[in-house]
This record gives C-alpha cells, structure tokens and sequence, in this order.
C-alpha cells in the first residue's frame, strides 16, 4: 500500500520539525515514492536527504539502486550511482555499487557498457582484507593462495602472480 503510505508520509511532513525524526519521514517517503513507482520523486526525495548531510541519505541511496535492478519500470537512477560512486565509499560498497549498474545496464541492453562496470566492479574488489590482515600461517596461506587462484581465474595475473610470490617469499618452507 505504497500510495496510502505516501499520502501519510506527505501528510506528516508537512508539520515535522526540522531533525532526526523529519528524515526518517522523508528516508520513509522516498522508499513509499520508489515502491509506488514514482522514480523521479523518489530520487529528489533522496536528494533532499542528501543535500542536508543525512545519514540516512547513503542507505536510501543504496535501496533505490537495489530497487531499480528489481523493478523491470525503474526510473533513471544515474543520477543517484553518480552521487554514491562520487562519495567515500569502501572498497566493497564501491564494487557493489558498480556490480549493480552493470546489472541495471545489462537488464537495458546496453551489454558493453554492463562489461565495463563489471570490470570495475572486478578491479575494485580484487583486494581482500583477509590478505592484509593478521592471520595465523596456515591461515594466511590460503588466504593468499586462494587470492592467487581467484585472480588468476578472472585473468588478473598480475594480482595473480603477486599473491603467489607473497606465499613463496613469506612461507618458503610451507608445503603449500
């Protein structure tokens, strides 16, 4: 029942106050506005939370991009990636954020374009913390080994190669 929770999201807007509870409305009204189908509205919603520092604005971000790869009528959301993609996000959200344009451009027929942000998403996402972290031995080394094949299987050798003399430099008398 997106459209009655539009109206009552609207209708309690109307006298909020300024504050935390006045954008959860609006965080509220922008997913009622995405699930009624109303993209457009939708995003300036969302726009609105952003251009006051929301810390809301992020994840309602992130749910508009999610609800555009589910919803085959979704609105432009190019706007919204851009503004994400621009902001600091960790290498993990970045990919994802990528992973799922490259959805949204594949569902569109744009299929070269859906190449290159699934390259993208690759290449940000190609590191692990796993491999930087503090791990015993045995578990290091298979972090990296496991780094090393997964790169080498998506045609990263470098990564690859890197990951390899990492296990051969650091744990030269490893069996592995």
């Amino acid at each position: 029942r997106n459209t009655d929770a539009v109206a009552g999201f609207r209708r309690y807007l109307a006298g909020a106050p300024a504050g935390g509870e006045r954008e959860w409305g609006e965080a509220g009204l922008a997913l009622a506005l995405m699930g009624a189908g109303d993209w457009d509205a939708a995003r300036d919603a969302v726009t609105t939370l952003g251009s006051r520092k929301s810390s809301l604005a992020m994840p309602v971000r992130l749910r508009l991009v999610q609800g555009a790869v589910d919803s085959p009528k979704a609105g432009d959301v190019s706007p919204i990636i851009q503004e994400l993609l621009g902001g600091d996000l960790t290498p993990a959200m970045r990919s994802w954020v990528l992973l799922v344009k490259g959805e949204i451009d594949r569902a569109q027929g744009n299929r070269d374009e859906a190449r290159t942000q699934f390259e993208l998403a690759r290449t940000v996402g190609a590191g692990t913390p796993l491999a930087a972290a503090p791990l015993p031995a045995d578990l290091r080394i298979a972090v990296l080994i496991l780094q090393g094949e997964a790169a080498y299987q998506a045609g990263d050798h470098a990564t690859a190669g890197g990951a390899f003399r990492r296990v051969l430099l650091e744990y030269p008398d490893a069996p592995q």
